[in-house]
């Protein structure tokens, strides 16, 4: 399934397989006060904000999910919103790869967050992010790295590309 233009904002968002998304004016995906379940090499790109936007939201599940050319980040958390993300492919956005603030948790789980215009990874007003084993955080024009007033977990390092 394509959806060119034609943006998904859900507030009871469940589940989401194996869609394109692209070319929105805004972000590609709103989501919030939902938990959020997105799998199965779901692509976002070239789309004028966020491409996955997640706010207040608990517990969001998102897997292999391939974000790029957006005009914001890659993946925003927000507004004490909780994820879990595997093996994403978070590449070449004009702003960071992937942010985690207000208090949201983020645990990065593998995949690559690379050649984003800023950092690849910014942590601010108290998020808490893990980065697991396999994160390849490389390339990016800013920090690997960035973090204000949150806090960053590696674990183990030695399979982190920083």
């Amino acid at each position: 399934v394509i959806l060119k233009k034609v943006p998904i904002f859900a507030a009871r968002l469940r589940e989401i397989k194996h869609k394109t998304i692209y070319s929105n004016e805004k972000n590609g995906i709103s989501c919030g006060s939902s938990k959020l379940k997105l799998q199965g090499s779901t692509k976002i790109y070239r789309n004028g904000a966020t491409g996955l936007y997640i706010y207040k939201s608990k517990n969001a599940d998102i897997r292999k999910l391939i974000t790029y050319s957006n005009g914001g980040a890659g993946i925003t958390l927000t507004g004490t919103s909780s994820a879990v993300i595997k093996n994403p492919s978070v590449r070449g956005n004009k702003h960071y790869g992937i942010i985690a603030e207000k208090k949201s948790k983020l645990k990065l789980e593998g995949g690559t967050v690379a050649k984003n215009a800023e950092s690849g990874v910014f942590a601010a007003e108290q998020a808490d992010v893990s980065l697991r084993s396999g994160v390849k955080i490389e390339q990016n024009k800013g920090a690997g790295v960035s973090v204000s007033s949150g806090a960053v977990k590696i674990y183990d390092l030695s399979l982190i590309h920083i």
